[in-house]
């Protein structure tokens, strides 16, 4: 499944690559104890000469839970990754909710990397399985999620997250979109569990 969805991100830097050096902001909604930051990021240290000439790659990565945050944040250290992951600590509100994801990274994006009115290249979904389609369409009001937007949202099929199915379905029939579900087992499962997963990997044309 990860290389799924490090092909994913891969074709998303593919697309923003041009003549001159372009800013690339990738951000990924559920941080954990951050190896999947880690593994999408390493590409870009492993290779350096695919890249560094071309974008400026940053990964933005919220989180809700602050002991995950310290560990992720003590993980990316090691992993000398510091420079280009940010792990954003959204709040836990008092009725279950979350605060607004899509202002935390706004605002991370102006404040921190200063960008003003800047895309997002690249969105990876990992979080509360409940949010995902939410928090998605707060990224897209926002403005961040523009053409060329490339989202993979994970474990669609495990955890039967049928409604941002159905919702990316039906911007694709009205030409928003072009998406799929790539099937996959779910991570860290046995190969004789054969438990199928899925990405929803979803491209967007305007």
């Amino acid at each position: 499944k990860g290389a799924i969805i490090q092909q994913c991100l891969e074709e998303a830097i593919q697309k923003k690559k041009s003549g001159m050096k372009q800013n690339f902001v990738a951000v990924e909604l559920g941080t954990y104890c951050g190896y999947s930051s880690i593994f999408l990021s390493s590409m870009l240290k492993i290779h350096p000469e695919r890249y560094q000439d071309c974008i400026d790659f940053k990964l933005l990565t919220v989180e809700i839970n602050p002991e995950y945050s310290a560990i992720a944040k003590e993980m990316i250290k090691i992993a000398q990754l510091d420079d280009i992951i940010t792990v954003l600590s959204n709040d836990l509100l008092m009725d279950g909710s979350t605060g607004d994801v899509a202002a935390l990274v706004k605002n991370a994006m102006e404040d921190m990397l200063g960008l003003d009115n800047a895309p997002i290249d690249f969105v990876m979904i990992d979080h509360d399985k409940d949010s995902y389609l939410s928090d998605l369409v707060r990224l897209e009001r926002s403005g961040m999620i523009r053409r060329g937007t490339l989202v993979a949202a994970d474990n669609v099929i495990f955890a039967g997250i049928q409604e941002y199915i159905e919702y990316m379905k039906e911007l694709a029939k009205e030409g928003v979109v072009k998406t799929c579900t790539r099937e996959a087992t779910v991570e860290y499962s046995h190969i004789n569990q054969n438990l199928k997963d899925g990405v929803e990997i979803t491209e967007y044309l305007r």
